[in-house]
Order: structure tokens, then sequence, then C-alpha cells
């Protein structure tokens, strides 16, 4: 019995946990940009930053990701094409992680 019950515990502690992972749905961007270092010390400064409205994500109007993060191009290239398209796009967030409001992508995709 209690080699079953380490053997379920150990399967439990060892599976990945995507909690903070959010679907925001489809959405249509509202605004895109990319912010440099700042002087200032902004928290938004190297940064990509997309606006978006979501039933799914209230309260949530802003995502970013790092300049220096490995999928930043790929990401930056899906935001650019469906802003100026107006195309929706699924937006997953991660709701834990906040930089002055907005919350971190986690992935951008077309349907």
């Amino acid at each position: 019995m209690n080699k079953k019950f380490l053997f379920f515990i150990c399967l439990l502690f060892s599976s990945p946990l995507y909690a903070a992972n959010k679907d925001c749905g489809l959405v249509t961007l509202t605004k895109v940009y990319v912010q440099a270092d700042r002087i200032d010390g902004s928290t938004h400064g190297n940064k990509m930053l997309v606006g978006f409205n979501s039933p799914s994500c209230v309260g949530i109007t802003l995502a970013y990701l790092e300049n220096s993060d490995e999928a930043f191009s790929g990401m930056l290239s899906i935001a650019l094409t469906a802003y100026t398209t107006g195309t929706k796009i699924r937006v997953y967030i991660d709701d834990e992680s906040d930089a002055s409001g907005a919350k971190r992508l986690q992935w951008l995709n077309f349907q």
C-alpha cells in the first residue's frame, strides 16, 4: 500500500502545471508597440505590447513579451500581421506575471 501511495505522489508532483496560462480567446488587436530601453525605468521598457479586449480576460487589456525572448520575432510578425489586416488571433497569457498591468504573452496563433 505504501509503495502505491508513494508512486501516486511522485506522479502528482512530477506533472507539469499550467495553471497560470489563460486563453483570452480570439481577439482583434487594438494596438501593437515595441519599446526600447527606457531611462525612466518603466517596466514596459524592452518589450512588445499588444492591446486587446476579451470577455474571457476581463480587466486585461495589455499583454507583453520581452524583446530578448526567443519567440519575439515570430510573435511580433503575427501581431503586426493581425493588427494591420484586422484578423482575429488567439491570445494566451500568463495570468500570474504582471508588468504594470500588462500580462506576459504565452503564445499567439491564427485560427
